[in-house]
């Protein structure tokens, strides 16, 4: 499960284990996990994402907002106890920013200069009228979200890469995450 972060290149991650022949992930980004989703989905919706995984060594899927989300844990872990967490963070600023036009871009906050807004964020000037903008400063605090998976899962069972370690160096990065999954990691696509 590649758990987040957001703006940490989790999609890219995902399509290179999508073109891994022993991998199988889910399509886009699955949301069953979150309320109200995880109450009101059927649990044979979930499953029937998987229909096509056949003899894949390992099935997954992506969700950046399962790390920050503190329902999240506790839901996979009821469902899939064993499961392999990835959890690829980029640095909490860059990510925050990249957050800020965003969610200015899909109008979830006002058109605003960065300082500006981000001044009003901090202020709680948006809490109410704009309910998403906290998740722009909350998102990016990967510690406490990591500590909260961490009463679910064992140490083991999490993966942690950053997004400087894909840029700079995406092939090993990428053999770190199919060594994890316990996958062969001769097989690289070029990223």
């Amino acid at each position: 499960l590649i758990i987040g972060a957001h703006k940490a290149a989790s999609s890219a991650l995902q399509q290179c284990l999508m073109s891994h022949p022993q991998v199988f992930m889910a399509p886009g980004e699955v949301r069953y996990f979150e309320n109200p989703e995880y109450q009101t989905t059927p649990l044979h919706e979930f499953e029937a994402l998987f229909d096509g995984a056949y003899d894949a060594n390992a099935i997954g899927l992506k969700r950046p907002d399962y790390l920050a989300r503190p329902e999240c844990a506790a839901n996979l872990r009821r469902h899939i106890p064993q499961a392999k967490l990835i959890a690829v963070l980029r640095n909490p600023v860059d990510r925050a920013v990249s957050a800020y036009f965003h969610q200015m871009r899909y109008g979830f906050i006002p058109v605003r200069p960065l300082e500006e807004g981000l001044s009003r964020i901090i202020d709680g000037e948006y809490e109410w009228l704009y309910p998403k903008s906290a998740e722009i400063l909350e998102y990016g605090f990967y510690h406490q979200h990591l500590l909260h998976y961490l009463e679910f899962f064992h140490p083991e069972q999490l993966l942690v890469l950053r997004l400087e370690d894909l840029q700079l160096n995406p092939l090993d990065s990428l053999r770190k995450a199919l060594r994890f999954l316990q996958v062969d990691d001769d097989f690289v696509r070029e990223m």
